[in-house]
């Protein structure tokens, strides 16, 4: 069976349309695996979700939209650790 994750989800701490909180209920409710809230130039949104997170079955990533003046490319790879299911 595939295990899906969702690597760019924006809240209400910048230009989304829910709250953290909700971004969490909503992925597990779907079944993902791990998520990351990416809100623009702050990580506020993902503090959320990692504490509300913490005992759900799903790895909180984290992660932010910067805003740049030029194009700019950087990518950072984590790895989940093992969660019990």
């Amino acid at each position: 069976m595939a295990e899906y994750i969702d690597l760019h989800i924006h809240s209400d701490h910048s230009d989304g349309l829910q709250s953290p909180r909700d971004a969490v209920d909503q992925a597990v409710q779907r079944g993902l695996k791990a998520m990351a809230i990416c809100d623009h130039d702050t990580i506020s949104g993902h503090l959320v979700a990692e504490a509300y997170g913490r005992m759900m079955p799903i790895e909180i990533l984290s992660g932010v939209a910067g805003r740049a003046r030029r194009p700019v490319v950087f990518s950072r790879n984590r790895f989940p650790r093992n969660r019990a299911s």
